[in-house]
Parts: structure tokens; C-alpha cells; sequence
């Protein structure tokens, strides 16, 4: 009974922030009209599947019992090269679309380059972002489009990607995975990197908002605490998110951490002061707010994921990670629970799904899903490749892909 107080008290806070933008989306794709509660519960969901070129038979039984919104891709997904990859994904997308609501799956994946890059064998290795930041706007931007054109080739549609932030601290756990350590020059090279990207219809994914990169504690690990003041915040962490948003990112995934002069009492993904006053209000970002991987060890010792999800919907995010698929019937039952019990609003959920829907018609992924399942985007890798090539070897000239 205490635990459900305590969330109405945090739901009803930002409930008068975040219902009031429900009129403002361009289209109401999950309006009880165009789809059940637990269809639009569903969309909020990004998980995993276990299998290289297929799903096994338990993870299946995930994707056919709920109606999630999307996978995101770890190295165990990828043994079997670009043509395994494409076929595990073509094989998901058909459980998606053979099921209402009958939309295609974000398929998600860490593509930053460097010590972050997911896709290897038969892919252009990229080197970091550090080393890609010298590269020059024009050079960046043409290898983030040819890069974007091989996650495109085996059917990925969201990239994980970039780290906007400045790699400003000392011992961060971010370095080399940030474009430079100067924040004007990390806000440039990462729009450039974000504009390169979604020229090619790949979501790009602005990280960790409002930053990781002054904390040397690993969110894999515990909850980091950034005890930056709200002005050395301001000054320090928000610019290259709010160029971010000039350069019309679709997805801002936030950080794990405490911000004691943001919020003493809620980790980021938890916190409708940061999450809508901050990021959605203050700095106008309209596109989809991303949860971090809810089963980091920065979250899972502080609250059971059910939990979890449900304050983080209440302080407006639209997309939660959730990397153990075995995990999700029990958020999701959780989620359809506080909104059956009162506890969550249900415009909340119908708001996250809008957005989540939206970015997908926006990128047209239904006609990408079709002509994959087809077999005709997997010819895109080789010329995606030379190009990259051609591009890395024009500017560091020892590298080889």
C-alpha cells in the first residue's frame, strides 16, 4: 500500500507536466480507437532475443506473448555474420508483423565505433569516436552515412549511438567513446555524426543525457553520482544535447545516474524534474526519451524492474531497456497493473507509444521490414563498405577495415 502512495504522489507531479504535450503529437497513433492498452503497453518495451540466426524456442515464446517494441542486438545475436544477422532479424520482424498491433520492431544496436561497436565480421571497423573526431565535419558525417548504410543492409534501424557528451573528467568511464574533450567541439562532431546517420534513415540515439563523463563510477557496476552544481551543469553537460537537438535527433537515452542539484531523490530515468522539466520542457526535445539498460547493476540494486518502469513512465520516458527477455512478461504485466490499479495514468503510456509509433512511420520501417524479408537489402553492405573504406583510408591512411 506504501509503495503505491508513494507512486501516485511521483505520477501525479508529472502528470501536470507531461499530459499537456499529449495534444501536441502530430498523429495519435495509439488512441484507444486504434489500439488496446495492452498493445500500446507493449510498444514502450525494447529487449533482447537470444539466438544468432534464429530465435530459440523460449525467446520466441517472449515475442509472441508480448507485443514489445523492439530488440536491441548484442554480440551472441551476431555469430552468424551479415547474412545471419539479416535472417534473424527478417525471422523477428515477421513474429511482429504477424501480430497485432502488426508493427515492425526497432532493432537497436551499440554501433559507436571503437570499443563500442557490436557488428565486426563482414562490417567496417570504426575506429573511436576520439579518432573519427578528427576526421572534419564533411569526412564524419559522409562515413556516418556509409555506416548507417550497412546497419540499414541487415535490417538495424536504431543506432545506440552517438556519446554527445565532452569526455571532461578525470578517470570518466567514457574517453575515447566522446568526439573530444572540448564541449563545443564534441557538440559539432556529434551533430555531424547524428545528421549523417538519420540522412539514411537510421535513428540516432544522443547519450548519456545529462551526462556520464564527470563520473568515474560505471553504471554496469552501481549508480554513479554527479555532483555538479546546476550551473556548472548548465554550463559542462547540456550544450552538446541541446545541439543534438538542433540537429533534430530522434532519440535522447539518459544517463543512470544522481544528480543531487537536479533531484536529491530520483536517479535521472526516474525523475519528471529532469525528464520533463529539464529535457522536455527547458530544452524542447519533442522526439523519444530512452531508459539506459534498466538491468544495470545502477538500477537493479536500487529497484525491482517492474518498479523500475513504472516511475520511469511517469517521469515521461517513452522507450525502456530491458537487456533479459525473460524479464519482460513481468514489467509488462507490471506496467498494465498500475494502470488497471489507478496508480499509472493511462495518457502516459498512450503519450510514450505515440512517440515510439511516430519515430517508425517517420523512418518508413514497415517498406525496410518488407523489402528485407524479400532479401533485397543485404546487397547494400559492399558498396556501404567501399565507401567507408575509401573514406578512412583518404584520412588515416594505415587503417585497413
Amino acid at each position: 500500500m506504501r509503495f503505491q502512495v508513494f507512486l501516485k504522489i511521483v505520477l501525479c507531479t508529472s502528470l501536470s507536466l507531461d499530459v499537456s504535450a499529449h495534444s501536441q503529437l502530430a498523429q495519435d497513433y495509439c488512441s484507444a480507437k486504434n489500439m488496446g492498452i495492452e498493445q500500446a503497453a507493449g510498444q514502450l518495451l525494447l529487449t533482447s532475443v537470444v539466438g544468432s540466426r534464429e530465435p530459440t524456442t523460449e525467446s520466441r515464446e517472449v515475442l509472441e506473448h508480448v507485443p514489445i517494441g523492439g530488440l536491441v542486438l548484442f554480440s551472441y545475436n551476431l555469430r552468424g555474420g551479415p547474412a545471419g544477422v539479416t535472417g534473424l532479424v527478417a525471422k523477428v520482424q515477421e513474429i511482429a508483423l504477424s501480430r497485432p498491433p502488426n508493427l515492425p520492431y526497432l532493432i537497436a544496436i551499440d554501433h559507436e565505433g571503437g570499443r563500442v561497436q557490436r557488428l565486426k565480421r563482414g562490417f567496417t571497423r570504426l575506429p573511436s569516436p576520439r579518432i573519427m573526431g578528427g576526421l572534419g565535419i564533411d569526412a564524419l558525417k559522409r562515413l556516418a552515412r556509409a555506416a548507417a548504410d550497412q546497419l540499414s543492409a541487415v535490417g538495424v534501424n536504431m543506432n545506440l549511438a552517438p556519446v554527445v557528451e565532452a569526455s571532461i573528467g578525470a578517470g570518466d568511464v567514457i574517453s575515447d567513446r566522446s568526439f573530444s574533450p572540448e564541449i563545443d567541439k564534441a557538440a559539432l562532431l556529434a551533430g555531424a555524426f547524428i545528421t549523417g546517420m538519420q540522412s539514411r534513415g537510421i535513428i540516432a540515439t544522443a547519450k548519456h543525457f545529462p551526462g556520464n563523463a564527470v563520473s568515474s563510477t560505471d553504471p554496469h557496476k552501481d549508480m554513479p553520482i554527479i555532483s555538479l552544481s546546476a550551473d556548472e551543469i548548465a554550463r559542462e553537460l547540456l550544450p552538446p544535447f541541446k545541439a543534438a537537438i538542433d540537429s533534430g535527433v530522434d532519440a535522447i537515452m539518459l544517463s543512470h545516474a544522481i544528480v543531487p542539484s537536479l533531484d536529491r531523490e530520483h536517479p535521472i530515468a526516474l525523475s519528471p524534474k529532469v525528464v520533463n522539466g529539464l529535457l522536455r520542457k527547458k530544452l524542447g526535445f519533442e522526439g523519444l526519451i530512452c531508459s539506459d539498460d534498466l538491468m544495470m547493476g545502477a538500477m537493479v540494486k536500487r529497484f525491482e524492474p517492474a518498479r523500475a518502469a513504472v516511475l520511469a513512465i511517469g517521469a515521461g520516458v517513452d522507450l525502456l531497456m530491458l537487456s533479459n527477455p525473460f524479464k519482460v512478461e513481468e514489467v509488462y504485466q507490471g506496467i498494465l497493473r498500475a494502470v488497471r490499479n489507478g496508480v499509472l495514468d493511462e495518457r502516459l503510456v498512450r503519450n510514450a507509444c505515440n512517440r515510439v509509433v511516430g519515430v517508425k512511420k517517420k523512418h518508413g520501417l514497415r517498406a525496410k521490414v518488407d523489402k528485407l524479408i524479400r532479401g533485397e537489402s543485404l546487397k547494400r553492405l559492399g558498396p556501404a563498405r567501399k565507401r567507408a573504406a575509401k573514406i578512412l583510408e583518404e584520412f588515416i591512411p594505415q587503417s585497413k577495415e
